[in-house]
């Protein structure tokens, strides 16, 4: 192998290993954001089951309370 040679073959390995490493952080931060996501979605799905059932419990209380006055 010539000098150049060398040289070339060096710089390609360094340039592979930081494209490795560049892809592995991207990787990461994707799916940190992903899992980001993920938790927004499920405390807006908590909230709107919070919402169902304080709906829920409204609408049984007022069927209970006509069942309770036509007896």
């Amino acid at each position: 192998m010539t000098r150049d040679n060398v040289i070339n073959y060096a710089i390609s390995e360094q340039t592979q290993q930081q494209i490795k490493e560049n892809f592995e952080t991207l990787h990461k931060a994707i799916q940190h954001y992903n899992e980001k996501q993920e938790i927004e979605i499920l405390y807006c799905l908590v909230d709107k089951l919070v919402d169902f059932y304080s709906w829920l419990k409204g609408l049984l209380t007022v069927i209970k309370k006509h069942l309770q006055l036509n007896r």
